[in-house]
């Protein structure tokens, strides 16, 4: 509003008014579904580099979890699907995949 401009609330020009309606379908999508969570892991030893796209690949088709890795920050995002499982897989595979790559 400028300096000139006065607002009444007689006067609705330009708002928008309030529908209690459903929201359309294309805006249902664009919404997370309920109980949608995000998890992020950081391993104790290593990087995330020793996660192998074998691994991701069968860690999210086993939990139906989205994988994020970010390399520069050393952690892995995880999204939707049973990300408590997910984490918890993936903090034991750890100790595997460390020793693995180290040897």
């Amino acid at each position: 509003m400028g300096y000139d401009d006065h607002f009444s609330l007689e006067d609705d020009g330009g708002l928008v008014r309030y529908s209690d309606e459903d929201d359309s379908e294309a805006e249902k999508d664009k919404a997370p579904p309920a109980g949608y969570q995000t998890k992020v892991w950081k391993p104790a030893k290593g990087t995330v580099g020793l996660l192998t796209y074998d691994v991701v690949k069968a860690l999210s088709a086993y939990t139906g979890c989205t994988f994020s890795i970010d390399s520069h920050r050393n952690e892995v995002r995880l999204h939707g699907g049973d990300v408590s499982d997910a984490v918890s897989k993936l903090s034991v595979m750890e100790a595997i995949l460390v020793s693995s790559w180290y040897v």
